[in-house]
């Protein structure tokens, strides 16, 4: 409960200090989407651990960014992502011949500073910075073939406690910004998502997730 108010905290001074920058400087919004691959690394000791298997997701959401100098930029979004593995079921600890698929859903919150080069009207650029994740579901898909007297099974679960509540992550990525006229903008990024923090909670002991995302988007001036 405790780590749960000081995530709390830190997000409301956090989204102060973003509101009194953006409130200060030239606007743009817009929104992206794109495709996450996504893994979670077990330590390289973990039992079976050879036998997890990333996952491929769509994800999308909304960004604004503003800037702080002609080459630098602040950028914030507010992302709906998945994130998961897919493990064989024995590794489930069922013992059933098939698999298992995990997954997360997440409202994730990247926040970004952005370095871009460039004589326009393209221009690439090099990002970084954290990111902070609230669980929203999670569920496990269980497929398991028909073998003797074991029947075929496909189920869903819902296994929302066996995840954290929160993840946090850094965020490190380039792109390029297509600026079609003055007031607007197309995008292309792709991400590398370092997981700083436990993806399950007192699941599956010290795993981080993994991700790359690539990304699609259009920015209008405000």
């Amino acid at each position: 409960m405790r780590k749960a108010n000081l995530h709390r905290i830190r997000s409301l001074v956090l989204l102060s200090v973003l509101y009194s920058v953006f409130a200060a400087s030239q606007i743009r919004v817009g929104a992206h989407g794109g495709v996450n691959l996504s893994d979670i690394i077990p330590p390289p000791d973990y039992p079976m651990s050879d036998t997890w298997e990333m996952r491929i997701f769509g994800f999308g959401g909304i960004v604004a960014d503003c800037h702080i100098s002609k080459q630098w930029l602040l950028a914030v979004e507010i992302n709906f992502i998945q994130k998961g593995i897919r493990i064989p079921n024995y590794a489930w600890g069922l013992s059933l011949p098939g698999h298992t698929e995990l997954t997360a859903n997440y409202f994730e919150m990247p926040i970004k500073v952005r370095y871009r080069f460039g004589a326009g009207p393209f221009w690439w650029y090099v990002e970084g910075g954290p990111s902070l994740g609230l669980l929203e579901s999670g569920r496990a898909h269980t497929v398991a073939q028909a073998i003797g007297e074991i029947p075929y099974t496909d189920e869903v679960r819902e296994v929302a406690d066996i995840f954290h509540d929160f993840e946090s992550s850094l965020n490190l990525g380039l792109g390029g910004e297509y600026e079609l006229t003055s007031a607007v903008a197309f995008t292309i990024s792709g991400t590398y998502s370092l997981g700083l923090s436990y993806s399950f909670d007192n699941y599956w002991a010290k795993t981080h997730s993994r991700g790359a995302h690539f990304s699609f988007g259009v920015l209008v001036s405000v």
